[in-house]
């Protein structure tokens, strides 16, 4: 019986089977950190939404902000990826924050929209536009243009002390949108817009996602997740 470098023939072959395995091993690592570098952002992205925006549903936003996880594969064709989740109807998962774009909506509600006035609550089911909320349009009403039926449509809503929500589109000196009657009395009752119609934003640019990747990759010390993610490898993998 022979021995070899202080190893055993079993051992020996046990390690070298287990030096055969180690690219396949070695993925697995390199997925590893990858997908602890992806969740890491994610969760500093969802901190900056919570601490830059105003969040109404703090669920929504974990829900929303995904990880795409990095497999066990060939080295080069792997990669992790964090990024929001969007909405084709009504969310466009922050992409105007993050990249200072301009809204592509066409309409959107204003804080008199919301209950008590303020961003922070929800918007009032009367004030959206969806199939079942009908607003009062000035073709309701007669005269011989368009701003002369949008005059007539306001003095008689106004003076039926009317609550409920009316459009306004076409008024040389009226933005177009969706209004109710503020305060005043008739005819000259204020006219305070719930939905902006036909005008886009241009929101605040708050890089929530590039600057949470920034913040980790400089307080992440990189070679401890390296070593982290080898020694589970090793603790789980023997040779054999």
């Amino acid at each position: 019986m022979t021995e070899f470098a202080g190893f055993s023939p079993e051992a020996f072959r046990a390690f070298s089977r287990f030096m055969e395995r180690m690219p396949r091993e070695f993925a697995r690592v390199s997925a590893n950190v990858l997908n602890t570098h992806a969740f890491g952002t994610r969760k500093l992205a969802i901190r900056n939404i919570h601490k830059k925006m105003e969040v109404r549903a703090p669920t929504f936003v974990k829900g929303r902000v995904k990880v795409g996880m990095a497999k066990p594969v060939a080295l080069n064709s792997q990669f992790s990826e964090v990024g929001s989740m969007a909405d084709r109807d009504r969310f466009s998962g922050w992409v105007e924050q993050e990249l200072g774009k301009r809204s592509q909506e066409t309409h959107y509600g204003t804080v008199g929209a919301r209950k008590g006035g303020q961003w922070s609550q929800k918007m009032l089911p009367r004030f959206r536009l969806k199939p079942g909320n009908k607003f009062t349009s000035p073709d309701e009403f007669e005269g011989n243009s368009r701003r002369s039926r949008i005059r007539n449509m306001i003095r008689k809503l106004s003076k039926q002390k009317r609550r409920q929500p009316f459009k306004i589109e076409g008024h040389p000196k009226i933005d177009d949108g969706i209004y109710v009657f503020g305060d005043g009395t008739a005819p000259d009752r204020d006219l305070n817009m719930v939905q902006d119609l036909k005008r886009t934003r241009q929101p605040k640019r708050i890089k929530w996602l590039s600057t949470a990747h920034d913040e980790y990759v400089r307080r992440t010390n990189i070679v401890l997740v390296w070593e982290r993610a080898t020694k589970r490898l090793l603790k789980n993998r023997r040779f054999s």
